[in-house]
């Protein structure tokens, strides 16, 4: 018979321990999960016990170290919500050559049509941003679109039935033509 490492519920946790099962919730807290699953309208969660061990073995901040603990953190989320929907998000999604990209291979190689190609390349973007979101699931995020992103349209062109239009428009036949990056300013240290 092997050996396998197993989960264990606030309960069976509480037993194990000889606590009470509000206490070892309230202790948990701030511990990730190794294990969740929604069943029904709740959630099960469970862990390993080296890892709550581990968990409970470290210092407990004062309420004082807590409270600027939680105010860093605060400050570090906005940051971080700014930084992904500012520059991490256009970067990754609203760039020419990713949307160049992704339509081209969907047309080709999956041989989408390229209506098929532009909602493959909206239903990606949303996926990349709920993604991205799901870190902050209770955050309210804003993202930063170029006004010139041609997916602005799409929504507006499926509705007036004017698709057509739209692909003839903004499909990449043609390569980009090459953009020049500004000359660098080279800082020198002495």
């Amino acid at each position: 018979m092997t050996m396998t490492r197993r989960l264990y519920s606030i309960s069976a946790i509480a037993t194990e321990l000889g606590k009470d099962r509000r206490t070892v919730a309230r202790e948990l807290e701030g511990l990730r999960p190794a294990e969740s699953k929604t069943i029904g309208d709740r959630v099960e969660q469970r862990w390993y016990l080296s890892d709550v061990l581990a968990h409970l073995q470290k210092p407990q901040p004062s309420a004082k170290q807590d409270a600027r603990i939680r105010d860093m953190e605060a400050e570090l989320m906005e940051v971080t919500k700014q930084w992904v929907g500012h520059t991490m998000y256009p970067q990754l999604v609203t760039n020419d050559r990713f949307a160049r990209r992704l339509l081209i291979y969907a047309h080709q190689e999956f041989k989408a049509t390229k209506e098929q190609a532009y909602e493959l390349l909206a239903h990606t973007r949303q996926f990349i941003l709920t993604a991205l979101c799901e870190g902050f699931k209770d955050e309210a995020m804003t993202f930063q679109l170029s006004d010139d992103d041609p997916m602005l349209e799409w929504g507006d062109a499926k509705r007036s039935g004017k698709v057509a239009e739209f692909i003839a428009r903004h499909w990449p036949d043609k390569k980009p033509a090459a953009k020049h990056a500004a000359p660098v300013k080279r800082l020198g240290v002495r």
